[in-house]
């Protein structure tokens, strides 16, 4: 089992983000999982994300769940759910504010990859992208989280883009692990 730093009862989440921790529990004992973390958007107002898993061979992913099935109304511009709220602008704020908090430490150094989780879906690159505006390199589904192949695979796909920017994998060094501490380790309950 990986360190796991939990922000909120489980009586709190949605039932997709339990679904998704039970998968993430499995993961390795030298990765990190925050689930709950609070970020301050563009406009200072300050929200709660999902999930931050800091991965020692290739970085820290942003991981927002949504439940259901991603489904965008183009005329209106407004997506399926409780508040309408665009899960591809949340993200962004989300990755956003990682990386402006990353750029104040040794967080700086790796690639902060980011991903829109629909654990309920057995979603295809071609929905995700011609349906939906979603691209498929920041996408995982529920089929890639039944098994530590597939979901390794989805990593790979989602870390690729900045992987190739920076030039290969930028491991975690114990100097980016103690920053992700210092900065993500605190658990509010």
């Amino acid at each position: 089992m990986p360190l796991w730093i939990q922000n909120e009862p489980e009586n709190h989440c949605s039932r997709a983000e339990i679904n998704v921790a039970r998968v993430l529990k499995r993961l390795p004992q030298d990765w990190i999982v925050r689930w709950g973390f609070f970020y301050h958007d563009e406009s200072k107002t300050r929200r709660e994300g999902d999930f931050l898993i800091l991965i020692p061979s290739a970085g820290l992913l942003v991981l927002e769940v949504k439940g259901g099935y991603p489904r965008h109304f183009g005329p209106t511009g407004s997506w399926a759910g409780a508040d309408d709220a665009n899960p591809l602008r949340q993200l962004d704020n989300e990755h956003g504010a990682i990386l402006r908090e990353a750029k104040k430490s040794a967080l700086g150094q790796i690639h902060i990859a980011k991903a829109l989780c629909y654990p309920d879906e057995q979603l295809t690159p071609d929905q995700a992208e011609t349906c939906h505006g979603l691209n498929w390199d920041s996408v995982i589904s529920g089929g890639e989280l039944s098994s530590w192949e597939n979901f390794r695979a989805a990593l790979m796909r989602v870390f690729a883009p900045g992987i190739e920017r920076m030039g290969g994998l930028k491991p975690v060094t114990p100097e980016v692990r103690e920053d992700f501490l210092r900065s993500f380790g605190q658990a509010s309950t």
